[in-house]
Protein backbone atom coordinates (compact mmCIF):
# COMPACT_ATOMS: atom_id res chain seq x y z
CA UNK A 1 0.00 0.00 0.00
CA UNK A 2 2.79 2.38 0.86
CA UNK A 3 4.42 1.90 -2.50
CA UNK A 4 1.17 2.80 -4.31
CA UNK A 5 0.79 6.00 -2.23
CA UNK A 6 4.40 6.92 -2.90
CA UNK A 7 3.91 6.38 -6.65
CA UNK A 8 0.85 8.65 -6.64
CA UNK A 9 2.77 11.26 -4.64
CA UNK A 10 5.78 11.04 -7.01
CA UNK A 11 3.49 11.28 -10.03
CA UNK A 12 1.71 14.36 -8.65
CA UNK A 13 5.04 15.98 -7.74
CA UNK A 14 6.29 15.30 -11.27
CA UNK A 15 3.21 16.93 -12.74
CA UNK A 16 3.64 19.99 -10.53
CA UNK A 17 7.32 20.21 -11.47
CA UNK A 18 6.55 19.94 -15.22
CA UNK A 19 3.74 22.49 -14.90
CA UNK A 20 6.01 24.94 -13.07
CA UNK A 21 8.73 24.52 -15.72
CA UNK A 22 6.19 25.06 -18.47
CA UNK A 23 4.81 28.13 -16.71
CA UNK A 24 8.32 29.50 -16.17
CA UNK A 25 9.28 28.82 -19.81
CA UNK A 26 6.06 30.45 -20.99
CA UNK A 27 6.65 33.48 -18.78
CA UNK A 28 10.27 33.76 -19.91
CA UNK A 29 9.22 33.37 -23.52
CA UNK A 30 6.48 35.98 -23.13
CA UNK A 31 8.96 38.36 -21.49
CA UNK A 32 11.44 37.75 -24.30
CA UNK A 33 8.70 38.28 -26.91
CA UNK A 34 7.65 41.49 -25.14
CA UNK A 35 11.26 42.70 -25.08
CA UNK A 36 11.66 41.77 -28.76
CA UNK A 37 8.43 43.61 -29.55
CA UNK A 38 9.59 46.71 -27.68
CA UNK A 39 12.91 46.58 -29.51
CA UNK A 40 11.17 46.19 -32.85
CA UNK A 41 8.77 49.03 -32.02
CA UNK A 42 11.72 51.25 -31.06
CA UNK A 43 13.41 50.44 -34.38
CA UNK A 44 10.19 51.08 -36.32
CA UNK A 45 9.71 54.42 -34.55
CA UNK A 46 13.35 55.38 -35.21
CA UNK A 47 13.07 54.45 -38.89
CA UNK A 48 9.66 56.15 -38.99
CA UNK A 49 11.34 59.33 -37.78
CA UNK A 50 13.67 59.08 -40.78
CA UNK A 51 10.73 58.80 -43.17
CA UNK A 52 8.85 61.58 -41.34
CA UNK A 53 11.83 63.89 -41.82
CA UNK A 54 11.76 63.10 -45.55
CA UNK A 55 8.02 63.77 -45.80
CA UNK A 56 7.72 66.74 -43.44
CA UNK A 57 11.25 68.15 -43.55
CA UNK A 58 14.07 68.29 -41.02
CA UNK A 59 13.26 70.40 -37.99
CA UNK A 60 16.83 71.69 -37.66
CA UNK A 61 16.54 74.05 -40.66
CA UNK A 62 14.81 77.40 -40.87
CA UNK A 63 11.20 76.91 -39.82
CA UNK A 64 9.89 79.31 -42.47
CA UNK A 65 11.01 76.96 -45.26
CA UNK A 66 9.78 73.76 -43.66
CA UNK A 67 6.65 71.80 -44.23
CA UNK A 68 4.67 71.32 -41.04
CA UNK A 69 6.80 68.95 -38.96
CA UNK A 70 4.96 66.08 -37.33
CA UNK A 71 6.60 64.07 -34.55
CA UNK A 72 7.23 60.35 -34.91
CA UNK A 73 7.47 59.50 -31.22
CA UNK A 74 5.18 56.45 -31.16
CA UNK A 75 3.58 53.86 -33.37
CA UNK A 76 0.24 55.68 -33.07
CA UNK A 77 1.81 58.98 -34.10
CA UNK A 78 3.46 57.31 -37.08
CA UNK A 79 0.16 55.78 -38.13
CA UNK A 80 -1.54 59.17 -37.85
CA UNK A 81 1.10 61.16 -39.71
CA UNK A 82 2.23 58.63 -42.35
CA UNK A 83 -0.78 56.34 -42.62
CA UNK A 84 -1.49 52.72 -41.76
CA UNK A 85 0.06 51.25 -44.93
CA UNK A 86 3.25 53.26 -44.42
CA UNK A 87 3.44 52.02 -40.83
CA UNK A 88 3.06 48.44 -42.06
CA UNK A 89 5.76 49.13 -44.65
CA UNK A 90 8.05 50.52 -41.92
CA UNK A 91 7.52 47.40 -39.82
CA UNK A 92 8.39 45.14 -42.75
CA UNK A 93 11.39 47.29 -43.75
CA UNK A 94 12.68 47.18 -40.18
CA UNK A 95 12.54 43.37 -40.34
CA UNK A 96 14.23 43.33 -43.78
CA UNK A 97 11.10 41.91 -45.38
CA UNK A 98 11.58 43.96 -48.53
CA UNK A 99 8.87 42.36 -50.61
CA UNK A 100 6.21 43.05 -47.99
CA UNK A 101 7.64 46.53 -47.28
CA UNK A 102 7.43 47.40 -50.97
CA UNK A 103 3.85 46.11 -51.30
CA UNK A 104 2.64 48.17 -48.33
CA UNK A 105 4.57 51.21 -49.58
CA UNK A 106 2.95 50.85 -53.00
CA UNK A 107 -0.49 50.85 -51.33
CA UNK A 108 0.45 53.93 -49.29
CA UNK A 109 1.68 55.77 -52.39
CA UNK A 110 -1.77 55.29 -53.95
CA UNK A 111 -3.45 57.07 -51.02
CA UNK A 112 -5.60 60.14 -51.56
CA UNK A 113 -3.81 61.75 -48.61
CA UNK A 114 -0.78 63.57 -50.02
CA UNK A 115 1.38 62.95 -46.92
CA UNK A 116 0.59 59.24 -46.92
CA UNK A 117 1.26 59.06 -50.67
CA UNK A 118 4.62 60.83 -50.34
CA UNK A 119 5.67 58.58 -47.45
CA UNK A 120 4.71 55.60 -49.62
CA UNK A 121 6.88 56.85 -52.49
CA UNK A 122 9.84 57.43 -50.16
CA UNK A 123 9.35 53.97 -48.66
CA UNK A 124 9.28 52.39 -52.11
CA UNK A 125 12.56 54.14 -52.97
CA UNK A 126 14.14 53.31 -49.61
CA UNK A 127 13.09 49.67 -49.89
CA UNK A 128 14.69 49.40 -53.32
CA UNK A 129 17.85 51.11 -52.08
CA UNK A 130 17.95 48.96 -48.93
CA UNK A 131 17.93 45.83 -51.05
CA UNK A 132 20.68 47.36 -53.23
CA UNK A 133 18.47 47.91 -56.29
CA UNK A 134 20.06 51.28 -57.03
CA UNK A 135 18.70 51.67 -60.54
CA UNK A 136 15.13 51.12 -59.31
CA UNK A 137 15.67 53.44 -56.33
CA UNK A 138 16.96 56.23 -58.59
CA UNK A 139 13.92 55.83 -60.84
CA UNK A 140 11.74 57.30 -58.06
CA UNK A 141 13.41 60.71 -58.37
CA UNK A 142 10.90 62.25 -60.83
CA UNK A 143 7.88 61.02 -58.85
CA UNK A 144 9.28 62.25 -55.54
CA UNK A 145 10.48 65.58 -56.96
CA UNK A 146 6.94 66.20 -58.27
CA UNK A 147 5.47 65.77 -54.76
CA UNK A 148 8.28 66.81 -52.39
CA UNK A 149 9.01 70.53 -52.29
CA UNK A 150 12.39 69.89 -50.63
CA UNK A 151 13.74 67.90 -53.59
CA UNK A 152 14.91 70.18 -56.41
CA UNK A 153 17.59 68.10 -58.10
CA UNK A 154 18.94 64.59 -58.50
CA UNK A 155 21.70 65.61 -56.05
CA UNK A 156 19.09 66.59 -53.41
CA UNK A 157 17.33 63.27 -53.91
CA UNK A 158 20.54 61.23 -53.77
CA UNK A 159 21.69 63.06 -50.62
CA UNK A 160 18.33 62.54 -48.88
CA UNK A 161 18.20 58.88 -49.91
CA UNK A 162 21.76 58.15 -48.75
CA UNK A 163 21.28 60.01 -45.46
CA UNK A 164 18.07 58.08 -44.82
CA UNK A 165 19.78 54.74 -45.56
CA UNK A 166 22.55 55.53 -43.07
CA UNK A 167 19.99 56.49 -40.43
CA UNK A 168 18.00 53.30 -41.08
CA UNK A 169 21.17 51.19 -40.66
CA UNK A 170 21.95 53.05 -37.45
CA UNK A 171 18.41 52.51 -36.10
CA UNK A 172 18.57 48.81 -36.91
CA UNK A 173 21.95 48.51 -35.23
CA UNK A 174 20.81 50.38 -32.13
CA UNK A 175 17.44 48.67 -31.76
CA UNK A 176 17.79 45.40 -33.61
CA UNK A 177 20.11 42.55 -34.41
CA UNK A 178 21.89 43.98 -37.45
CA UNK A 179 22.45 47.20 -39.36
CA UNK A 180 22.22 45.52 -42.76
CA UNK A 181 19.79 43.00 -44.14
CA UNK A 182 21.07 39.63 -45.26
CA UNK A 183 20.62 38.99 -48.94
Amino acid sequence: MHSHGFKVFAFCASLIWVASLTLYAGTASAAQDEKQGATTDAAVVAIGAVVSSLVFGDTADDASTQKEAKPAGSMDQLKESLGEKSLESLQALTDCNHSQAFNYARQASASGNSDYALSGLWLEALTEADRKNWFEAKAYFPKIRARDSDIHSQADYDAALNKALKEIASARQEHGPASECKR
